[in-house]
C-alpha cells in the first residue's frame, strides 16, 4: 500500500487528495468491521503524514 502512495504522490496527486482517500478507505473498513486492515491504513496514514520512522516516510 506504501508503493501505491508513493506512486500517486510522484504522478502529482496531493497529499491531501491521498489522505481523503486513504480516510475514505478507513471509515469503509470500519463499517465493514475491518479493523485490522483499518489498522493498515491508518499505518500508510502516518507515513505520509509523517508520523513515522524517517526510513518509511512517503
Amino acid at each position: 500500500m506504501r508503493d501505491l502512495v508513493r506512486n500517486e504522490l510522484e504522478h502529482g496527486v496531493s497529499r491531501s487528495e491521498v489522505l481523503g482517500q486513504l480516510e475514505s478507505l478507513r471509515i469503509e473498513l470500519r463499517g465493514g468491521h475491518r479493523e485490522q486492515d483499518e489498522d493498515v491504513v491508518l499505518e500508510v496514514m502516518d507515513f505520509v503524514t509523517g508520523w513515522s520512522s524517517p526510513h518509511l516516510r512517503v
